[in-house]
């Protein structure tokens, strides 16, 4: 529990386990109580709020920027050697959503508690993540789209694959896009394959990808010691694009 209303005082510590402290118990974790419910409820609103005021400063100069940007268009060959034109996209803004995927199959989620966001087995923390995004035009992009749930320890109850089939269900649901990057730079089979499935999917709504964008951290010299494994991945994520965006170019957002 808690002092009166002040932060909870048996929460236990980075090392501790959930069952190890009073506040994220399974069986009666005070994270699960009046109190539990009034500090997590104001803790992930604070951030929401913080979000959505840092949102409305951003967006007012992202809108400046559109104005004259429209007027752009940069030109491409294509392999064929015909020249294209293509319009400048407009700004797009966002916000990382951590990729807290410990202790996800838990029932109180203590790892995305802790880190202030209030989703648990019972309740959504993302929703209104999700609808505050909205409001701005702006993208969620989560950032552990190459993790499988089988590299994790069995103990720490993780699941990076079921965090980011709710975050996609969810922004589905509210209608605003959702982007993804790697949290770990790898370049082995299992992990490029999961960054695809992540974007495609075995089936896709209406030919469109279930990620409207992807960056792939980053460049480096790991990235060109291991850049035929990269460049086959760009090839294979390319055939896979819906016919629309066929002409855009290959490789627009990595670092």
């Amino acid at each position: 529990g808690g002092g009166g209303r002040g932060p909870p005082h048996d929460s236990g510590n980075y090392t501790k386990c959930p069952w190890e402290t009073g506040f994220f118990h399974p069986q009666n974790g005070s994270y699960n109580t009046e109190y539990g419910n009034f500090f997590l409820e104001w803790y992930s609103d604070s951030l929401i709020d913080h979000g959505d005021r840092v949102l409305t400063s951003v967006s007012e100069v992202v809108r400046s920027h559109n104005s004259w940007s429209q007027q752009m268009a940069v030109q491409f060959l294509r392999e064929d050697g015909a020249k294209m034109v293509r319009a400048i996209d407009e700004v797009k803004v966002g916000i990382k959503i951590a990729g807290v995927h410990w202790w996800y199959k838990s029932i109180s989620h203590a790892g995305e508690l802790t880190a202030g966001y209030y989703n648990t087995r019972n309740r959504s923390g993302y929703r209104a993540i999700m609808e505050m995004l909205k409001k701005h035009g702006a993208v969620a992009n989560f950032t552990a789209v190459e993790m499988r749930d089988c590299e994790q320890p069995d103990y720490a109850k993780c699941s990076p694959q079921g965090l980011l089939a709710q975050l996609q269900e969810e922004a589905l649901e509210v209608g605003i896009p959702l982007s993804g990057e790697n949290a770990l730079q790898r370049y082995d089979k299992f992990a490029l394959d999961q960054i695809e499935h992540a974007s495609y999917g075995e089936e896709t709504k209406e030919s469109c990808p279930q990620l409207k964008r992807l960056t792939f951290l980053r460049m480096g010299p790991s990235m060109f010691d291991n850049w035929d494994a990269f460049e086959s991945f760009v090839v294979r994520m390319n055939r896979r694009r819906p016919h629309e965006t066929a002409e855009a170019l290959s490789l627009q957002n990595f670092y």
